[in-house]
């Protein structure tokens, strides 16, 4: 059974710029997953959720992991840290 793509529109997405020159994008939010690709510096992504240092995005249709550590957010409110 297929499930639609689903669409965060309640608010959460943010949109992040990568600032560090070459950033791993994870499989899961730890350093030993696999690797999906790279980002470079001033890329901009899409961030889905945040938890624990990770930030998870939407990387090249699929669902990836970065640190939070080298995201610039974008933010229109600031959230508490």
């Amino acid at each position: 059974e297929e499930k639609p793509a689903e669409n965060i529109t309640n608010g959460t997405q943010e949109v992040g710029t990568i600032n560090a020159t070459s950033l791993r994008v994870r499989s899961a939010a730890n350093t030993s997953s696999s690797v999906l690709g790279n980002l470079k510096n001033g890329e901009k992504v899409t961030v889905l959720e945040k938890a624990n240092g990770w930030a998870k995005i939407n990387y090249q249709g699929k669902e990836g992991y970065v640190s939070l550590e080298f995201v610039k957010l974008e933010v229109g409110k600031q959230e508490e840290k």
